[in-house]
């Protein structure tokens, strides 16, 4: 039941760090990554990044077993811990470590990020997401009668 919220950014306020000697490029939206924290402030500890390869660039880096990981290929083709991952591929992690080593076939871009498991029921429905079809039903009642504020230009 929290209020909505929206960060908007522009590039030069995404925190980028240069990882390899320049041949990876990690930019940080929420949570942290070597000692850096992204601007958007997350209520669940969220972590997301943008990470961009350049062929031939490694990334070996950790994420505690208990978290549940992201991570799409938006394009290029990698090796993730000894397995090929092309354009479009969403790759599964098992919990059985910490360790995570991508490199880099060709120019690549990924989604990643991490977060702990949720436990509790999650029910979604267009941008609203609550614990119960009832308390979506209910969200749906309270955007539709204005509860949750009207758009206004100006």
């Amino acid at each position: 039941m929290t209020a909505p919220n929206y960060t908007g950014l522009q590039k030069e306020e995404i925190p980028e760090l240069a990882m390899d000697g320049g041949k990876v490029s990690v930019r940080l939206i929420s949570g942290a990554f070597n000692g850096t924290s992204g601007p958007v402030p997350s209520l669940t500890d969220i972590h997301m990044t943008s990470l961009h390869f350049k062929k031939g660039g490694v990334l070996i880096f950790a994420v505690a077993a208990d978290r549940n990981i992201l991570f799409y290929v938006v394009n290029g083709r990698l090796n993730v811990n000894g397995q090929t991952a092309g354009t479009h591929t969403l790759v599964e992690f098992d919990d059985d470590g910490e360790d995570i080593r991508v490199e880099a076939a060709e120019d690549s871009v990924v989604i990643f990020g991490h977060g702990r498991p949720y436990n509790e029921n999650i029910v979604a429905h267009g941008p609203f997401v609550m614990n119960s079809q009832t308390e979506i039903m209910q969200a749906m009642r309270d955007y539709q009668t204005g509860k949750m504020g009207i758009w206004t230009e100006g």
